[in-house]
């Protein structure tokens, strides 16, 4: 009599009913062989040592975060509170000691920033150092354990130079001209409310906000009136007057973004103030490839359109093209995203949402932002203090993080290399986040040691719920797979005609 047949054929029939596919049974049979291995180790020390003379005191592999240290953040002006404190929690959370250069260009911002902060902080481990771009460079002389630095490409550059000088990590933040297709088959009022409410968001000084769109001339024709009519909705008959359209940071950014306007022709706007640094929301047509308004991020209330003939030469246009830092795509057809997606270099994309990129995985390549680091683009986090860790021991492959996240109660997830969606993200990305929100969690995680079920290592891990507010979005553990977004509001509904933006 056969003694495996049995067995074989009891196994067969199991995995032929389809039991062992669902996801909660692969990660229940790991959590399994995790207990086995924590509930029976002395037993199977004084096994080995029984059959092989092992030693019973085993070795042990692990991987410690350290903080890196000195971390040097220099930030922009487009976002000066935000884009200045959020990679400060990430630095302080992290246990790293902190140089802030807030920009010099937000005047006002940066000296509440230098007089009132470091009086909530330990001025042991913290200093803000003020000046333009001579004193930053002298500060750039000086070795630092970490730069992270958000700004323009040409800057980006001296930055990177200068830390290559000492071999000094990197996480830089760039630009570029993020791209916007819209297929000829999408409603043209729900494209114009979404794209107009996000280019002219904070006067266009949004460095993911769309840069320029590709259509038909068709499309264009039909889009032309629904932008008029967003404008109009957001911003009223006179946008001068309106409380919600900002100004340009200053008088050089004036006059660049007014020598842009003689580009093409313009549809919408075109009407400019110097004395009030006032450029009104504006759409230009019949523009070409060489001129100027498409050599350089715009970073401002402009947006021009080019046609094209279908996706095949938008992708053509685009890859033709420094890479962008995000790229979106407006379609009716599911596939039209994908192909978008595939077929060009960028950060990040999204399909039919222009604000939901902001908050998915991404990591600009080339101009649009060098990333040293495991995560990608820093944007993608509340809390993105993994940046400031060094993580400490051996190296191990992507399918031994599913293994350990089925491990700790999670999900394997889907296969390395594959798409996964995002959950929806609030449509009020860009208003300023509640850093009280963000902070909250982590302190009462690294100071009253507060364990929440899920993160390896025993980190903290806050399941996505509720929003707190419109502009504020629930955590998740930054332990997660590097890059994805972890923390997106769960079945935030798409806004087709969002509120008016909010001036910050």
């Amino acid at each position: 009599m056969d003694p495996f047949a049995d067995t074989l054929q009891r196994l067969r029939e199991t995995f032929s009913s389809g039991r062992t596919r669902p996801a909660e049974f692969r990660a229940t049979q790991l959590k399994g062989l995790g207990r086995f291995l924590q509930e029976n180790k002395q037993l199977l020390q004084e096994a080995l040592a029984q059959d092989l003379h092992k030693a019973t005191q085993l070795d042990s592999a692990f991987i410690r975060k350290e903080p890196f240290g000195l971390v040097l953040i220099i930030a922009p002006w487009n976002y000066p509170v935000n884009l200045t404190l959020m990679p400060l929690v990430g630095a302080l959370a992290a246990g790293n000691c902190v140089v802030l250069k807030p920009s010099e260009i937000s005047k006002s911002t940066e000296k509440v920033l230098a007089e009132v902060l470091p009086r909530y902080l330990d001025q042991s481990c913290f200093a803000v150092v003020l000046g333009g771009p001579e004193e930053t460079g002298q500060l750039l002389e000086h070795k630092f354990d970490h730069i992270f630095f958000t700004g323009s490409p040409r800057v980006g550059k001296i930055v990177m130079t200068a830390a290559a000088k000492h071999l000094t990590p990197v996480t830089l933040e760039l630009g570029g001209k993020n791209p916007c297709y819209v297929d000829d088959n999408c409603d043209p009022q729900t494209v114009a409310n979404r794209v107009a409410w996000f280019r002219y968001f904070n006067t266009g000084q949004t460095c993911v906000a769309p840069d320029y769109i590709l259509c038909s001339p068709e499309t264009q024709a039909r889009l032309l009136p629904a932008l008029q009519s967003a404008i109009t909705r957001f911003y009223g008959d006179d946008p001068r007057a309106s409380p919600d359209l900002g100004r340009i940071i200053n008088h050089k950014h004036f006059q660049r973004l007014r020598g842009l306007l003689s580009c093409g022709r313009v549809a919408i706007g075109g009407q400019s103030d110097d004395s009030d640094r006032y450029i009104a929301p504006t759409v230009l047509v019949d523009v070409q490839e060489t001129e100027p308004v498409m050599q350089e991020e715009i970073f401002g209330p402009i947006l021009p359109i080019l046609n094209v003939r279908g996706l095949d030469e938008a992708i053509d246009f685009i890859n033709r093209r420094e890479k962008p830092l995000a790229l979106y795509a407006f379609s009716n057809n599911s596939q039209v995203g994908l192909d978008s997606g595939g077929g060009s270099r960028r950060g990040g994309g999204s399909r039919t949402r222009v604000d939901q990129g902001a908050w998915q995985e991404g990591g600009g390549p080339g101009p649009s932002g060098a990333v040293t680091g495991a995560l990608g683009w820093w944007h993608s986090w509340l809390c993105p203090f993994p940046f400031f860790w060094e993580q400490q021991g051996p190296p191990s492959t992507s399918n031994l993080g599913h293994i350990v996240v089925a491990l700790v109660g999670g999900s394997p997830g889907s296969s390395p290399g594959t798409t996964v969606p995002s959950r929806s993200a609030p449509a009020s990305i860009l208003h300023h986040l509640s850093l009280v929100a963000a902070v909250s969690p982590l302190c009462a995680w690294l100071v009253e040691g507060t364990h929440w079920d899920g993160a390896p290592g025993g980190g903290p891990r806050i399941s996505p719920g509720p929003c707190r507010s419109p502009d504020v979005l629930p955590y998740s553990s930054p332990w997660g797979q590097p890059g994805r977004l972890m923390g997106a509001c769960a079945g935030s509904p798409a806004q087709d005609t969002p509120s008016p933006p909010q001036h910050p």
